[in-house]
C-alpha cells in the first residue's frame, strides 16, 4: 500500500462496501505493468468514506 487514510470512524454494525478505481498503470519492462488501485470503502449514511488506500500491485504475462 503507499497510501492509507481513516477520513472518518465506522461504527460498530455499520453497513459498508468497497469500491476499487483504477488511477494509474505504467509499464514495467516488455512484459510487466504496475498498478495503482484506490479503495474506497463507503460508510452508509456518511459522507465521508470511512478508509481510503493506494494499493500498488506488478502484474507480469508470460507466453508459456
Amino acid at each position: 500500500c503507499e497510501k492509507v487514510r481513516f477520513p472518518s470512524p465506522v461504527l460498530v454494525d455499520s453497513w459498508v462496501r468497497g469500491s476499487g478505481e483504477v488511477v494509474a498503470a505504467t509499464p514495467i519492462g516488455e512484459d510487466g505493468v504496475q498498478v495503482t488501485v484506490r479503495i474506497s470503502v463507503q460508510v452508509k449514511g456518511q459522507d465521508k468514506p470511512g478508509c481510503v488506500v493506494d494499493t500498488i500491485s506488478r502484474l507480469f504475462f508470460s507466453t508459456h
